[in-house]
């Protein structure tokens, strides 16, 4: 899976899983982002999945959070940016790779 497909991923699971709550309820809701988060990290290194799939849920605590100061789609805004902004991070970090350690030629 390509970067952009992650980074899109990121971006739209809060709001994506925002319009499913509004429409189904919250369950569905929760469902679609922790869905969106799964897809995220899908094929990743484990390190690296396990990091994306914790920052996707620390960010979906974070939408709430922020949400209950401020507006919905302000929450909404800042845990899809801090997400794909940190799960970029990750899954393009090559010290994640599966393959043995660089070693620094002589």
């Amino acid at each position: 899976m390509t970067s952009r497909i992650r980074l899109a991923c990121a971006l739209a699971a809060f709001p994506a899983g925002w319009a499913v709550r509004e429409a189904a309820g919250g369950a569905a809701g929760g469902a679609v982002v922790l869905g969106l988060i799964a897809v995220c990290a899908f094929g990743l290194p484990r390190r690296a999945a396990t990091l994306t799939a914790a920052a996707g849920v620390a960010c979906f605590v974070l939408v709430h959070l922020v949400a209950a100061v401020t507006t919905v789609y302000v929450g909404l805004a800042t845990g899809a940016l801090l997400f794909a902004l940190v799960g970029s991070r990750l899954w393009r970090d090559g010290s994640f790779s599966s393959g043995p350690p660089a070693t620094r030629a002589t």
